[in-house]
């Protein structure tokens, strides 16, 4: 009797699950700068930490995650919950601290070939305006000498966000120049995390055969009953040129139209049946009564591409807000926007789409209330449509009008 009954709710468990298959996805850009860009770094990665291992759903996509030993950290800490994960290839597992690099990552030679050639003559005047400035200063009129110091070191000096130069002086010393205390491979700040396992995996970078303050790329990976899905943070405004060599982008919105273009060329058209969903920070964003616009011309073309964007039209509440207390100066300046977005084709059924992660927590011994990031998190849930799922609805028909004799005596 035992027997049948487990034969029996085996049977129905196969049934339910050709019929129907929703999922649960989430987006969210995490922000884990130093606590000099966005406050009380080391406490909101516990809370980042905290609400993944509370969370319901199967696939998170996380940007602005820089620091190889951030992105094994938070691995390590959800993977009772997400088992599987995809990153840009980086060294050490999860819960290790990342292996050091064998070389300081800036070359003595090409940093002081940089200072005394063009830094100390063409941009002295900003030396003592922080960083920002003294960046703006380098990728406009240094370009040169920057491309020459490479990747790895530029990634150490952005990690460094110290407010004077003094401090700024000293940390490229001890971290870039000297024994490096981290290792400073191109994350691009991305992280994808499942419950269900991962297949088919790849790893995009925009802009290949160039050097950047701040690479951009994808994460790309595929999942039974889901098909494609995409990982990803494209180009956003910047107190600097975000770009060094050909092709000559003049603008971010340029830029990014050139992510845009590069992303919709990979995943559309290639006549799988199965759209991809599109996650991420996408920096671009419909205007609205309450919303001023960022880049709308990138947003229009996901749209035109034939995606929808469930998020705007369904909810349409800020993503980036002003009045989150972590957002500062370019919150208030930019206002109220949508910049995160999970994109779905039409083979998608949406049952449910709201912003999380946009409450205040407890971060640190004083007891001040803050949310997670400067942004808050997206999360939508779906199934495929009737159309796409035709074959596993089929092989469900079948499978109950061939077995229901024994289904009968089971019972």
């Amino acid at each position: 009797m035992h027997e049948r009954q487990g034969l029996t709710l085996l049977f129905l468990l196969c049934v339910v699950h050709l019929i129907d298959a929703e999922f649960e996805l989430v987006t969210f850009n995490a922000g884990l700068l130093s606590s000099n860009v966005i406050r009380h770094y080391s406490e909101r990665k516990t809370a980042l930490k905290s609400a993944l291992a509370d969370s319901s759903a199967d696939v998170v996509c996380l940007q602005e995650i820089w620091r190889q030993q951030d992105i094994l950290d938070v691995v390590f800490a959800a993977q009772s919950r997400f088992p599987y994960h995809h990153k840009f290839e980086s060294a050490g597992e999860p819960g290790e601290t990342a292996p050091r690099s064998a070389i300081a990552p800036c070359s003595i030679l090409a940093f002081g070939l940089a200072y005394t050639k063009c830094l100390n003559v063409s941009c002295v005047s900003t030396l003592s305006q922080g960083l920002a400035a003294v960046t703006a200063c380098a990728f406009t009129y240094c370009k040169p000498y920057v491309a020459a110091l490479g990747q790895e070191c530029l990634n150490c000096m952005f990690s460094i966000n110290a407010r004077g130069m003094a401090d700024i002086a000293e940390l490229i010393q001890a971290n870039c120049l000297g024994s490096p205390t981290d290792n400073y491979a191109t994350t691009h700040g991305l992280l994808l995390l499942s419950k269900h396992p991962l297949k088919n995996l790849r790893t995009h970078t925009y802009h290949p055969d160039t050097v950047l303050p701040i690479t951009r790329g994808y994460l790309s990976a595929e999942i039974d009953d889901l098909g494609p899905l995409v990982c990803t943070h494209l180009t956003t405004e910047g107190a600097f040129p975000n770009y060094i060599g050909p092709p000559p982008f003049t603008t971010f919105e340029e830029l990014q139209r050139n992510e845009t273009q590069q992303l919709l060329q990979a995943f559309t058209g290639n006549g799988n049946g199965h759209p991809p969903v599109l996650l991420g920070d996408f920096n671009h964003g419909p205007a609205s009564a309450t919303l001023i616009a960022e880049h709308p011309a990138n947003y229009q073309l996901i749209l035109d591409a034939g995606f929808k964007a469930p998020y705007v039209t369904e909810v349409g509440n800020c993503s980036l807000c002003a009045d989150n207390p972590l957002a500062g100066a370019a919150g208030a300046k930019k206002a109220d926007r949508i910049v995160d977005h999970i994109y779905v084709g039409n083979g998608f059924d949406v049952s449910g789409v709201k912003r999380i992660w946009d409450d205040n927590r407890a971060v640190n011994a004083t007891v001040e209330f803050l949310p997670i990031s400067d942004h808050y998190g997206v999360q939508l849930t779906y199934s495929r449509n009737q159309d796409s799922s035709h074959g596993r609805v089929l092989s469900a028909t079948l499978l109950v009008s061939v077995a229901l004799p024994v289904f009968n005596w089971l019972m």
